[in-house]
């Protein structure tokens, strides 16, 4: 992750609801959060499917700037955004780590969530192994602000 400047962020939406708008009020709500707290847009995807289909364009255009190091974290609304399965969630919170890259919720606390999905002490292990950080959470964001 860089040192100076915003954070270089890239918001991704995904969504099986078949009304025609949630998936770009997502998307929207996504953008607006991401210049309310001062963070740079790099760039938005948005896929329409099921949680578990693999057939994600925007996900794996994502995960190609990321490999790339062209951002600093990727906004999500909710951990399951990604996926609702475990393996798969697990897999992706351990490929942004490698890539030193954070994962930023704006509807959950995200702390809690991987906690409860038992993922917190495998991925605070990792954490201390390859010295990145792996969640930033609103809470801990707005905490920090304040000292």
């Amino acid at each position: 992750m860089r040192e100076t400047g915003p954070l270089r962020v890239w918001a991704y939406a995904r969504t099986a609801d078949p009304a025609p708008h949630a998936l770009a009020d997502q998307l929207a709500g996504l953008c607006r959060e991401t210049a309310r707290r001062g963070y740079q847009l790099i760039n938005c995807g948005m896929d329409a499917c099921r949680p578990n289909c693999l057939h994600r364009p925007a996900l794996f255009t994502m995960m190609k700037a990321v490999r790339e190091h062209q951002v600093d974290a990727v906004m999500v609304t909710r951990l399951s955004r990604i996926s609702y399965n475990g393996r798969w969630m697990f897999y992706f919170l351990c490929f942004l780590q490698d890539n030193g890259v954070l994962l930023i919720t704006t509807e959950y606390e995200l702390h809690y969530m991987v906690y409860r999905r038992g993922f917190e002490r495998p991925l605070l292990a990792r954490s201390a192994q390859c010295g990145c950080v792996p969640w930033l959470t609103f809470w801990e964001e707005t905490d920090a602000d304040q000292l």
